[in-house]
């Protein structure tokens, strides 16, 4: 009697344990698979907040530009740039001079010819300037 039992019995037992297997392999992947979106997800929420800071950063930069920009001492800096003055003030332009040979320039430019063979180097020390 008891081997007929036991032929019985095991194969349900066997059906069973294959079933179990499958639902804890099932788990397992399962398992995996949302510590792989976590992941992903994690990673993404990262990046976002790094685009958060640099976002307000950038804004609080604007912010400070806009009020120097909309204050008395960046209108006076722009007058200033323009060539405009106080009314107590005198407006002074100062023109550069145009280009071209200044008389000292020439007597620089004459002082560095340099002779052209050795023979003429020593006429020049001797007996003057050809």
């Amino acid at each position: 009697m008891t081997n007929s039992r036991i032929g019985k019995v095991v194969p349900y037992r066997w059906i069973l344990s294959l079933a179990m297997g499958a639902v804890i392999f099932y788990l397992a992947v399962s398992f995996v698979m949302q510590m792989g979106t976590s992941l992903e997800l994690r990673e993404k929420r990262h990046r976002i907040e790094q685009g958060i800071t640099a976002a307000e950063k950038a804004n609080a930069e604007l912010e400070a530009r806009l009020q120097y920009v909309s204050s008395d001492a960046a209108a006076e800096e722009w007058a200033r740039e323009n060539g405009w003055a106080r009314q107590d003030e005198v407006l002074v332009v100062v023109l550069a001079p145009e280009a071209g040979n200044s008389p000292q320039d020439e007597r620089q430019q004459g002082d560095q010819v340099n002779p052209v063979s050795v023979r003429d180097s020593w006429w020049d020390l001797f007996f003057g300037q050809n």
